[in-house]
Formats: C-alpha cells, structure tokens, sequence
C-alpha cells in the first residue's frame, strides 16, 4: 500500500486475483488505494463512483470497489458504501428512469462484451448514496 500518487500519466498496477480474499482480509490481500491524511475533515455526501480502467488475463471478471475509512493506527472502518460490476456487463445504457446522471447498467445478455485478454477497457459503476464525514488525520 502506498499514499503516493502515480508518477506517470500511464502507470498501472498489478495484481494477481487472490481468490481467498474475505470481508476480514481484503485491506491485507487486495488491492487497495489509500490517500495520504486528511489535513481536514472532509464531507462525502452524495452517490461516488469508480471509473476503472482494467485488462485482464481471463475473458470475463467481477470488481468490487469499498469507501473505508482509515484510523491513523491503520485500522479501517467500513461505512456500507460499496459498488461491484461483472466486466462484460459494462456497457452503459439510459436509464428508463432520472437516476441523476449515475452510471446505468441495464445487464441485459444481448449487451454483454466479454474481455479481450491484456486489452483496457473502461468501467464505471455507481458505490451507492452516502453521506459521512472523514476526520482529519
């Protein structure tokens, strides 16, 4: 884990998929992004949303995305906010319904695209309305 930001316009990070990943686990065994800390208290309210860039090996794969906040003993405190996607449901669509401009994915089987294996694709995908406050530190 690192609170430095890339050094590169085009920087990637690694990862094999660890299969034995649990709720208890994943700050240790995942892949995780921790900002350096916050000089203030900082508000988040409102729906975030993870844009990804992601290639994989394997044609199709799931992500999970989690808003934690980190203790400066580096604990962590899950707060309910989380968001997934399948890869191949990716596609965006518009909604039926106003739903403020959020990622929309209808999962539709006649939308899917499957990965091409090393090649990038974009996904995005909506974490679910929050509203915390992070402490400063």
């Amino acid at each position: 884990m690192t609170t430095t930001p890339p050094a590169e316009e085009n920087a990637q990070d690694d990862y094999l998929v660890d299969y034995g990943i649990t709720t208890a686990n994943r700050n240790q065994r995942g892949l995780t992004y921790t900002t350096a800390p916050l000089p203030a208290d900082l508000e988040v309210t409102g729906d975030p949303v993870v844009h990804l860039y992601a290639a994989s090996t394997a044609t199709d794969n799931d992500f999970f995305a989690y808003l934690e906040d980190v203790a400066p003993d580096g604990s962590t405190r899950y707060f309910a906010v989380d968001g997934s996607l399948r890869a191949s449901n990716r596609a965006l669509h518009q909604p039926p319904y106003d739903n403020w401009g959020l990622p929309y994915h209808r999962s539709f089987e006649k939308d899917a695209q499957l990965l091409m294996p090393g090649k990038p694709v974009a996904l995005s995908f909506n974490m679910g309305s929050t509203s915390y406050i992070f402490k400063a530190g």
